[in-house]
């Protein structure tokens, strides 16, 4: 076996030293990584160790990743591409296997090793642990290594091919950290566009009232038809409840930004002005106030003179920017 390995360097031919050196890898022991990866390290000539490296990394992931990983810190990179190479060569292995610990070393491997192409490179990982159907893997590599945001690609193609297992997920197995909520929601959101009953039964059966508020914020995000909200507004308010501590004022927001103006039955009148009432937070109350009498001045006039299940000071808030309103037309 060390014969191939001299051999690939010394073999004038490139096709001939590559076969070589790919038989070579195939046949490498665990213990025998470290004294082949200083071997290939010294090479004088550097397309060649550039290529073998490459391969020998990638096999050596297989095995240990975070072996290989270390190693990566120990080679000099000259020209700085060549950190990208190896680290991708590394984590896309390593990702088929324990996908969140090869997206958290990628992470972490920025500042030490250079990889000015971070995002391009754990980006590349996702697509392919969702082109080889991991999405479970994907979606958590995304939550517990904290990604700046849960990509959306993952929750769209995960609920078309198993929609029942995206649910079950983020019902049972989704990490306690990082995206959680952005994951969450993201799925919602697809879930409702693929199956509304699925994912409204879904988010009503969380446990954890912040977990629920993500879901929900997901669905009406995930409505086709924006005028299927104003049917779905009783659904709505009993998925919200008491809204103790505010985990649905998002939500109740979002309904009131996406849902069209028109008429109304009383019932739902009853029940927009029950939604309204139960926002916390009186940033976003103001927010969804103005919201709401920008774009029908005419509903919010109703509500601050009619609906009785509104506190005071919410309807006086709300007759305050209907007049507002009215004076800018």
């Amino acid at each position: 076996m060390a014969d191939n390995l001299a051999g690939a360097f010394a073999e004038p031919n490139g096709t001939r030293a590559t076969q070589l050196f790919s038989e070579f890898v195939r046949e490498i022991q665990p213990d025998e990584f470290a004294a082949s990866f200083r071997k290939v390290l010294a090479s004088p000539k550097p397309g060649r160790r550039a290529y073998f490296l490459e391969l020998l990394l990638t096999r050596w992931a297989e095995l240990d990743p975070a072996a290989a990983a270390a190693a990566l810190g120990v080679i000099p990179l000259n020209p700085p591409e060549e950190s990208t190479r190896y680290a991708t060569a590394i984590a896309r292995t390593w990702a088929t296997t324990a996908p969140t610990d090869a997206w958290r070393w990628l992470d972490s491997a920025r500042q030490r090793v250079g990889l000015g192409q971070l995002p391009t490179l754990q980006t590349r990982l996702i697509d392919d642990l969702v082109e080889a159907g991991n999405f479970r893997g994907a979606a958590t590599a995304l939550v517990a290594g904290n990604a700046p945001v849960f990509y959306a690609s993952v929750a769209d193609r995960w609920t078309a091919a198993n929609p029942a297992d995206a649910a079950r997920w983020i019902s049972t197995e989704v990490p306690p950290a990082g995206k959680r909520l952005a994951a969450i929601e993201e799925i919602s959101r697809a879930l409702m566009n693929r199956d509304p009953k699925l994912a409204r039964d879904t988010a009503g059966a969380l446990a954890s009232l912040a977990d629920r508020g993500a879901a929900v914020t997901g669905i009406l995000q995930g409505y086709r038809d924006k005028q299927d909200l104003i049917r779905d507004t009783a659904w709505l308010l009993s998925a919200v409840g008491d809204n103790p501590d505010g985990e649905f004022d998002v939500a109740i927001n979002r309904y009131f930004f996406d849902v069209p103006t028109g008429p109304r039955s009383p019932d739902q009148e009853a029940a927009e002005a029950g939604l309204l009432g139960s926002i916390r937070s009186p940033n976003i109350l103001g927010s969804t106030i103005t919201a709401l009498a920008s774009k029908d001045v005419a509903a919010a006039e109703r509500l601050a003179s009619g609906a009785k299940n509104l506190p005071a000071e919410v309807r006086e808030q709300l007759a305050a920017e209907a007049r507002f309103q009215r004076s800018l037309q």
